[in-house]
């Protein structure tokens, strides 16, 4: 094999090893209801997300935001719970800096939900 070929190969490898489906399917087969499912269809499906979104069709996108902004939700009291019931003040200022990233995110999700919906009209 040339070494310009070799190059071609190693270029190559090195694309698809740093796409962007193929290490969130690493990541995602990684966690343990998933890693049954092997990378390849979680690939494959990210693939076709992507290529949705390309296309315009943000509708996985919206609801992956707003079931993240109903979780982030439900995190905030249940640590604004925990800390407003800790017995010490540095258990309750370390729940309640999480509490505020919690706030923060759902936040962030809402803010990219409007986006998404004002992209539509």
């Amino acid at each position: 094999m040339s070494e310009q070929l070799t190059n071609e190969v190693l270029a190559k490898q090195a694309a698809d090893g740093l796409s962007p489906e193929l290490k969130a399917a690493a990541l995602i087969a990684a966690v343990k209801p998933y890693s049954a499912l092997g990378e390849v269809p979680i690939i494959e499906e990210i693939r076709r997300q992507i290529e949705a979104a390309r296309g315009g069709d943000m509708s996985r996108g919206h609801a992956m935001l707003v079931a993240q902004a109903e979780t982030l939700d439900v995190l905030f009291y249940s640590l604004a719970s925990k800390a407003r019931a800790a017995n010490d003040y540095q258990t309750m200022a370390e729940l309640l800096c999480v509490v505020v990233k919690a706030v923060e995110g759902c936040r962030s999700a809402l803010e990219g939900i409007a986006a998404i919906t004002s992209d539509r009209h």
